[in-house]
């Protein structure tokens, strides 16, 4: 049975004690010492995964290959069957079809002299799930300085394939600038 510490707001103990009745309860109840303060846990607070460490991170870099190589069949294989693929503001593929479509009309637009690298990036995983934040080159031959963009990306862990891309989202945050 739970009795209340001595420290607990005075009638609710005050009940507890006349409600009991012999005198050692009491006593216990009285003289029992108060709570000690709380001790810090042995809780391991988790860092974003560094570049190097997450298995994300190596497909992106595969991607990226694919990407600049016009590989897009095997591009394509790093996404899930219902990805979304976000081509530029209010602009959007969704399944592997249209994703690998807009991806021969992206090399097109940039007369097929893309190259994709990436720069500083973050990956937070949990619940088989994985958000990507991070800096995504653009290397066009026609200009001197890669176009920059900060970008997210998700991914879910599936059981048959491994990771696998759902969002695909090179616009990043200036999503919210479109609008």
């Amino acid at each position: 049975m739970f009795l209340a510490p001595v420290y607990a707001q005075k009638q609710v103990g005050r009940d507890i004690l006349a409600s009991r009745t012999t005198k050692n309860l009491r006593k216990a109840v009285v003289s029992a010492p108060p709570c000690p303060p709380s001790k810090p846990t042995n809780l391991t607070l988790r860092k974003e995964t560094k570049i190097s460490e997450h298995a994300v991170l190596v497909l992106i870099k595969q991607a990226d290959k694919a990407i600049s190589a016009e590989d897009f069949d095997a591009l394509i294989e790093f996404y899930a069957d219902d990805a979304v693929l976000v081509v530029q503001p209010g602009q959007f593929a969704h399944g592997k079809a249209q994703i690998r479509a807009a991806f021969v009309a992206i090399a097109k637009h940039f007369k097929n002299t893309l190259t994709v690298t990436q720069g500083a990036a973050h990956v937070i995983d949990g619940a088989e799930t994985a958000l990507v934040i991070m800096e995504t080159h653009l290397h066009i031959a026609e200009t001197a300085a890669p176009m920059t963009r900060r970008a997210t990306y998700v991914f879910k862990r599936d059981q048959a394939h491994g990771w696998l891309c759902t969002v695909d989202n090179s616009c990043g945050t200036d999503l919210l600038d479109a609008e």
